[in-house]
């Protein structure tokens, strides 16, 4: 009668085992690793800038006053020296 020794059967189930939880371990690394980095491919989107222009002086709010980006997108304040400016 020929019998398979049980320290080979037991070498492989752990070697199953290890491989299966390095497997689950790089599942959930890149899982976090994504999750992480999501927030970065939000950067760089639109948005919008808004405020008042004053005089630096007396406090009065400047009326017509030109604000512009890098990108020459601009806009001019109201009556009330308020602007917004949509970013690209």
């Amino acid at each position: 009668m020929i019998t398979t020794p049980q320290i080979d059967k037991n070498k492989s189930l752990l070697k199953i085992q290890s491989s299966f939880q390095m497997q689950l371990f790089f599942k959930k690394y890149i899982y976090l690793l994504s999750i992480s980095l999501l927030p970065l491919s939000f950067m760089g989107q639109q948005g919008t800038l808004k405020g008042k222009v004053l005089d630096r002086e007396d406090g009065e709010f400047l009326v017509g006053v030109n604000i512009y980006n890098d990108n020459n997108v601009g806009t001019i304040t109201d009556l009330n020296g308020y602007y917004t400016l949509n970013l690209p």
